[in-house]
């Protein structure tokens, strides 16, 4: 097997090629373990190593990688046709700051019998002034499903635009 180490006289890489029982000797002479990197190689390749030391920084890594990742989870936002400008501005302003913290936003507008019977175009009015502030400030449209102009209901997919 072919055995990499660090000399510890010159602190440099060198490698040999051993038989398992002159690399195991080795291995207990420097007081490391003996690690197998590649098994299918043509002859495997072992490292002389701390295998303890190894696995602390593997957890190390691996802790500092999920405490920088940040949870995203898919935040929904219930707009109703026919909605005061002011409300609608506080929920358009609710979705942004979503869509900036780095989570996609589900956005439903929804339209009751009773607006549709007094304003047939509230529903579009509503759905044309949330698309404008929202695609245009910080996320876009990926998914339009239920695009039917009769529905009474219109939900939208915003993902937040990636960080440059």
């Amino acid at each position: 097997m072919r055995v990499v180490y660090k000399d510890p006289s010159t602190n440099e890489n060198k490698w040999e090629i051993l038989s398992r029982k002159d690399a195991l000797k080795l291995a207990k002479q420097h007081s490391l373990d003996l690690i197998l990197v590649n098994g299918k190689a043509e002859p495997p390749v072992c490292r002389l190593d701390a295998y303890g030391q190894i696995l602390l920084e593997q957890k190390k890594k691996e802790k500092e990688k999920k405490g920088s990742q940040k949870a995203r989870s898919l935040k929904e936002m219930y707009i109703q046709a026919g909605i005061d400008p002011h409300d609608l501005g506080i929920k358009l302003n609710k979705v942004k700051e979503f869509l900036e913290d780095g989570h996609p936003v589900k956005v439903s507008l929804l339209a009751k019998k009773s607006a549709l019977a007094t304003n047939l175009l509230s529903l579009d009015e509503t759905t044309l002034k949330v698309l404008e502030a929202i695609e245009g400030d910080v996320g876009s449209v990926q998914l339009q499903a239920n695009a039917n102009p009769n529905a009474m209901r219109r939900d939208y997919l915003f993902n937040p635009k990636p960080k440059k």
